[in-house]
């Protein structure tokens, strides 16, 4: 922080500084201050693509939609965005009427957003008389089997657009979707769930299961997510074990990559059995891992991927927040606009994940007095 201001009280119309600065705010939870700095930093150079991404991004954590979507699109201009850089042949889409027209919509970040934003494909698909959406090619089968009309595809497909035989009048990046249909809290979909699993696989799952847990619950666990913002969010294995310890659960492991070294070395550790599927493996097939999610009674993880398949099948889950959250889950609530059957459990204090376990542990408590009739 001192550097910053350093440099900005000896060259005060130093654009990056009062952005870098505004950063390191936000990042210790100084939202406001945050903002303030970004705007300082678009004032000096409204070309700044960082700075207004950075300031859509503390918009949206604040509450403040319209405006946020509007400097978030500035992320498509950043030298760090993970978006398709392609150019398409294709008009971006700015809202006109779509009644006779095929709009494709893109996938851009990771695939929890990609779950995410597709909370609204219906509402598109309202509007347009064809949606075309080139996405992660894992998520092609099960988004396929919940949107119908829709035509999907695999993103790496997007320059044989021509030979696949698409006459595309419009082209939008999904995360953009949010300016159009998402600029009140009012307007978020208050569906429970959008997103269908293979019923099949889903009762294979849950036969199999029932089996392992003799009555108990399912309890799907997850702590840990990919590189972005991994040092806040994720909690080592080791501090879930009084968590994993309630007798009264059957805890199965839904944490996606190569982690069976770290189950055999905690239970070998604690005594403490986590089962894991070596059947799922959803590096290579995420409708398997849908199905398996869909068999869960609860699910209980970090704020990653697996928080968003649950959330997307309207499965009840007890996500972890860092004390300064993703924009996405917004502050100071316990519910997401995004998954009405989630519920967030936030860190009162930076680092400590020791609140939020023993939340968790009260809410499974109390899930099985329920469920028991007590």
């Amino acid at each position: 922080v001192e550097s910053y201001q350093e440099a900005i009280r000896i060259n005060p119309e130093y654009a990056q500084a009062y952005n870098n600065y505004g950063f390191i705010l936000h990042k210790r939870g100084k939202f406001d201050e945050a903002i303030n700095q970004y705007r300082r930093a678009i004032d000096l150079d409204p070309t700044i693509a960082q700075a207004h991404t950075n300031l859509g991004v503390a918009l949206l954590l604040t509450g403040d939609f319209k405006k946020g979507w509007q400097e978030y699109d500035w992320r498509l201009k950043t030298e760090l965005s993970r978006s398709d850089k392609r150019t398409l042949p294709y008009p971006r889409w700015h809202g006109c009427d779509l009644a006779s027209k095929t709009i494709l919509v893109w996938a851009e970040q990771g695939i929890g957003d990609q779950i995410m934003f597709a909370s609204v494909l219906h509402l598109l698909a309202q509007k347009s008389q064809r949606v075309v959406v080139g996405i992660e090619p894992r998520l092609v089968a099960i988004f396929q089997r919940s949107f119908p009309s829709i035509a999907f595809f695999s993103q790496f497909d997007l320059p044989d657009l021509c030979v696949l035989g698409h006459s595309i009048d419009y082209q939008i990046p999904i995360a953009s979707l949010g300016q159009h249909f998402l600029n009140t809290e009012t307007t978020f979909p208050k569906q429970r769930s959008y997103l269908i699993p293979c019923s099949e696989k889903v009762q294979q799952f849950e036969h199999r299961y029932k089996q392992l847990a003799d009555g108990r619950p399912l309890i799907g666990i997850s702590w840990r997510g990919g590189n972005k913002g991994k040092e806040s969010r994720n909690i080592s294995l080791k501090q879930w074990a009084d968590l994993i310890a309630m007798r009264n659960f059957c805890f199965i492991n839904l944490q996606y990559g190569d982690v069976i070294d770290e189950i055999n070395e905690f239970t070998a550790a604690t005594g403490i059995p986590i089962y894991s599927d070596d059947q799922v493996d959803s590096s290579k097939d995420l409708d398997d891992f849908f199905a398996q999610v869909a068999a869960m009674d609860l699910v209980v993880s970090i704020a990653n991927s697996t928080a968003h398949i649950a959330g997307s099948l309207g499965k009840p889950a007890l996500i972890f927040l860092p004390h300064v959250p993703d924009w996405r889950w917004m502050l100071d609530r316990t519910d997401s606009l995004w998954y009405p059957e989630i519920t967030l459990l936030r860190q009162s204090r930076e680092g400590s994940w020791s609140d939020v376990l023993q939340q968790a542990k009260t809410a499974l408590t109390q899930i099985y007095a329920i469920r028991r009739g007590f």
